[in-house]
């Protein structure tokens, strides 16, 4: 018979992140928690108003937009496609904020909570935006949250690479 401590993986108690980590850096992290949760509130406010653009246009499930030709003659079917593509469009660049705000707030906690903070105003600004129907308008709020996400994953590998350096000396 097996003894129940056999099945017990014993783990180092420190992985050496307090080693790379200064207890101030740490302690400001906190600051990365609060925006990657402010992300939650984003997608809420996404799916309700993907939702109430989905009754007004009548567009029934499971169907994700409504067809072109359907778009094309009736602006609140476009306004729901609109709203759609902008909660899909966040949805697939999630990873990668979440990804390079944690690898940035490993060294610039406070930078990458501001960072992740502002992307996710963008994102109402461009949700809004591209939900009035009029795709364009989305422009300037699509750009700002590109060049947040661009920057992030710049400051990210940034910080990576000089975190590695010292490891290859």
């Amino acid at each position: 018979m097996m003894s129940t401590n056999a099945l017990i993986i014993k783990l180092p108690r420190d992985l050496g992140l307090a080693d790379s980590l200064s207890k101030s850096t740490l302690n400001r992290f906190a600051y990365v928690k609060l925006a990657l949760v402010s992300t939650l509130p984003l997608l809420v406010f996404q799916t309700l108003y993907s939702l109430r653009t989905r009754l007004k246009a009548n567009v029934p499930w499971p169907r994700v937009q409504a067809e072109p030709e359907e778009a094309e003659k009736s602006f609140e079917k476009m306004k729901f496609n609109c709203v759609q593509r902008a909660h899909h469009n966040t949805l697939e660049n999630l990873p990668l904020i979440y990804l390079t705000t944690i690898l940035t707030g490993l060294k610039y906690p406070v930078f990458a909570a501001s960072a992740c903070g502002l992307w996710v105003l963008t994102r109402i600004a461009y949700t809004r935006d591209y939900g009035s129907g009029i795709p364009s308008k989305r422009n300037l709020s699509a750009r700002t949250g590109i060049f947040i996400l661009w920057t992030l994953i710049g400051v990210s590998i940034y910080s990576s690479v000089n975190d590695v350096l010292p490891l290859l000396a």
